[in-house]
């Protein structure tokens, strides 16, 4: 899962770095077909992109500075090409059009995923429930683990065993994160405390 995110994150990032997006668009509008199928092409890495983003899972990760990042370079290219794509005719013109109402909206499932985000960052009360959640299912795994390794009956499921641990450390990773997370967004560490019994 991770992988995938970080292969598509160096995707965009290697296709979009040969060329700066254009600036926000401005009411001047030269158009240009060279600049329209770059644009079309790069938003089809975006599009893509978007697509294996695990867009409502963003509180799981570490850092969401890369998608924002992605995505203001994506909303840039979305611009230039509504000017550009009049320099194109025909089938072409058709495709990155096609192309373009796509990338609007992919853009506009990033916007909500980030407006969710934004909206939790500004309140210590909603990242630390996530970090308390986590905490908690951590220690009902370890509560699992302690009973099935403490088995009255004496036979141990070390598969269950073996699945639970893996669990475990997903969660001590995921722990981990969102608490930088907490401390990146909120200014301060988290504390313990924060989690109501």
């Amino acid at each position: 899962m991770r992988a995938a995110w970080c292969l598509a994150v160096a995707l965009l990032v290697a296709t979009t770095a040969r060329a700066e997006p254009p600036g926000p668009a401005t009411d001047a509008c030269t158009p240009d077909a060279a600049k329209a199928r770059q644009a079309g092409e790069v938003l089809r890495h975006y599009i893509e992109y978007v697509g294996t983003a695990e867009l409502d899972r963003l509180d799981q990760a570490e850092d969401i500075s890369g998608l924002r990042e992605t995505h203001r370079r994506g909303v840039n290219w979305i611009s230039a090409l509504s000017c550009d794509a009049k320099a194109l005719a025909g089938d072409e013109r058709r495709a990155v059009a096609a192309v373009a109402l796509s990338a609007i909206e992919a853009a506009k499932r990033v916007d909500a995923a980030l407006k969710i985000e934004d909206s939790c960052e500004a309140a210590d009360a909603c990242m630390a429930a996530r970090v308390c959640e986590a905490i908690a299912t951590r220690t009902d795994i370890g509560a699992q683990i302690r009973r099935e390794r403490a088995n009255p009956g004496g036979v141990v499921n070390l598969k269950l065993l073996h699945d639970l641990g893996e669990q475990a450390q997903a969660l001590d990773d995921l722990i981990a994160a969102r608490k930088k997370r907490f401390v990146s967004a909120r200014k301060k560490p988290f504390a313990a405390s924060m989690c109501k019994p």
